[in-house]
């Protein structure tokens, strides 16, 4: 998550991320953490692959390492590991353990670049890839079913929360922490957006309302049960919602060999439910108002492809039309309307929309 700051920064260039504005972009606390875990998890894979100690292990070889398997990771693979490095070159800066040109030279050499006639730097891409997590983005109906009844044979509440989060993220497709706060009123689902804030521009809104008018009475009851039994456990883990994620975390590592879905997280059931509205026929600015996404390129680059929809499915939810009318375009779209690149049918229908208003 970044957040703009039009002042000056304390970071040189090189560790900077400016817009196309000017303005300085800056990590929140989470991400900052998030990026710290990273690089320890980067160093000591470093050391391991160098067979030295991660004590000896620098900045410099983690930035090395990373550059010379470049050709093994995905592109918004390499990026996140980048960021981590680079958070940690900041760190040396804040703490006055590393000279500018160092930090110059570390940060250029972990910039990937290519004659106008080469391949792109990622590839070749041989064998298997190596990502963030490993996270399968799709999921086949009848193994979430399965994955559902082995979860509520647990007959523990980890158990009954995770067949229920098996159950409706492909439906709904809520983030993991968004079903902590989510509230059921009638059919519609209101949920506070995980990514919202007034400063960083990737939230849709601060709540976006889920038209759940296609569930039947069986699946608003299972529903309405499984959010109240939520918030009974987060309530009896003191608040700690990531406790209660977490247990079906460890529940789903669990049981997903015997369905034979061993890349399944609770994650892939958003992924699936992207799919499921793709192969439905929503547009991309209902998807991107379903995910709560600011920008209707999101979907596009990050999540579940049309192929992988479930069949016989039909338009199960629907979207307040303000809600739809604040995504943008997005700055693919932008750029191809530009440059007077093709559009695909739905780029050019958002790019003739109004500005979206907060």
């Amino acid at each position: 998550m970044a957040v703009e700051n039009d002042t000056a920064s304390r970071y040189p260039a090189c560790l900077e991320r400016p817009d196309l504005g000017g303005r300085v972009r800056v990590r929140a606390p989470k991400t900052v953490a998030e990026y710290r875990t990273r690089y320890i998890w980067l160093r000591k894979r470093t050391a391991r692959f160098q067979r030295t100690n991660v004590e000896a292990t620098t900045v410099a070889d983690v930035a090395e390492r990373l550059f010379r398997t470049a050709s093994t990771l995905r592109p918004s693979s390499y990026r996140q590991y980048r960021a981590a490095i680079q958070q940690e070159l900041r760190d040396l800066w804040d703490a006055k353990k590393i000279s500018l040109a160092e930090a110059e030279r570390i940060a250029a050499s972990m910039i990937l670049s290519r004659d106008p006639d080469a391949p792109s730097p990622y590839a070749p891409m041989r064998g298997r890839l190596r990502t963030s997590a490993g996270r399968a983005k799709s999921i086949a109906q009848h193994k979430a079913a399965a994955l559902s009844r082995l979860a509520a044979a647990r007959k523990s509440a980890a158990g009954r929360n995770l067949a229920d989060h098996l159950r409706f993220g492909p439906k709904l497709g809520l983030r993991n922490s968004e079903w902590l706060d989510a509230e059921l009123e009638g059919t519609n689902l209101k949920v506070r957006c995980g990514k919202f804030s007034i400063h960083n521009g990737r939230g849709v809104a601060e709540y976006r309302t889920l038209l759940a008018q296609g569930l039947d009475a069986s699946e608003m009851a299972g529903l309405a049960e499984f959010l109240k039994r939520l918030r009974s456990e987060m309530q009896a883990a003191n608040g700690r919602g990531d406790l209660v994620l977490r247990r079906q975390g460890y529940l789903l590592r669990a049981i997903r060999g015997a369905a034979k879905a061993p890349r399944v997280t609770l994650r892939t059931g958003r992924h699936q439910f992207t799919a499921n509205m793709r192969s439905m026929g929503y547009s991309r600015e209902e998807i991107a108002a379903a995910l709560g996404h600011a920008s209707a390129d999101t979907s596009d680059d990050h999540y579940g492809k049309t192929n992988r929809g479930w069949k016989g499915l039909r338009r199960w939810i629907g979207l307040p039309a303000e809600l739809t009318l604040r995504v943008r375009p997005g700055a693919n779209t932008a750029s191809k309307v530009r440059h007077s690149e093709p559009l695909t049918r739905a780029e050019w229908v958002a790019s003739k929309l109004p500005a979206p208003g907060m």
